[in-house]
């Protein structure tokens, strides 16, 4: 049942990342800016994520004390299994680096490492003014300013809250689906506890949701991208009608 889950799992992955990747490019806003890379990163190395995890086909075996890990594919190899789980350090190390940036970005104001800016003329107005008020300075052209509105009134939560938002569903993808089983099957031998539910032997099912859910994930939180695919689904074909003039003489 497990290796059909897997399977499920390992399609459903391919099916959404390729359709976020579509969606990242037809559907990418030009405000959303560096993001789109970086969506474009997650999406091209989960599935090659999936593929490691269907050509490897990695699988956990604990007896009594001892935590032990093989390749059904390539039984005889033992470096294959580090390459295994090397391949998901990487978008960990992503979500790591990406806390930290905004850790720094909070914490250290004047530690800038990169800025995307958005330019608005009404806006840089404002903020000139209100500069010249506060330090009797006049910025005229060299002003880069980053303003969020929704509905045509200034929304300066949006940013945040989207970030937070965002953060915290890609921080816990892997920490559901790939750190709690592995945590659980490695602890229980350490622990010299026993294995009654079989965790060990339905981590690696359980680690396989996560490349599709990653995608499913940006999907939903990314409005562009949520609007693209209910478009898509909702599009109606346009009827075309043809109009002919028909003379009729009366007498």
């Amino acid at each position: 049942m497990s290796t059909y889950v897997e399977r499920l799992n390992l399609g459903l992955g391919i099916v959404t990342n390729s359709l976020l990747l579509f969606l990242i490019e037809t559907c990418s806003r030009q405000c959303i800016g560096r993001y789109k890379t970086l969506f474009t990163l997650f999406a091209t190395y989960d599935l090659l994520l999936i593929h490691v995890q269907a050509i490897i086909d990695v699988r956990v075996f604990n007896l009594d004390i001892t935590f032990s890990m093989y390749s059904k594919t390539f039984a005889e190899t033992k470096w294959i299994c580090p390459v295994y789980c090397a391949a998901f350090v990487v978008p960990f190390a992503l979500t790591h680096i990406n806390f930290l940036y905004r850790f720094w970005s909070i914490k250290k104001l004047n530690f800038w490492l990169c800025i995307e800016l958005c330019f608005d003329g009404d806006d840089s107005g404002d903020v000139q003014s209100q500069f010249r008020k506060v330090s009797n300075l006049t910025v005229q052209a060299g002003w880069s300013v980053l303003a969020f509105w929704n509905n045509g009134v200034l929304n300066e939560k949006a940013i945040q809250i989207a970030s937070v938002e965002a953060t915290v569903m890609i921080t816990l993808l892997p920490v559901i689906f790939v750190y709690t089983p592995f945590t659980f099957a490695i602890w229980l031998p350490l622990f010299g506890l026993g294995d009654s539910l079989e965790i060990a032997e339905y981590s690696i099912t359980h680690t396989s949701f996560f490349p599709a859910w990653d995608a499913i994930v940006i999907i939903l939180l990314m409005s562009d991208y949520r609007r693209g695919l209910f478009a898509m689904f909702t599009r109606k074909n346009k009827v075309h009608s043809r109009l002919s003039t028909v003379w009729k003489t009366q007498v």
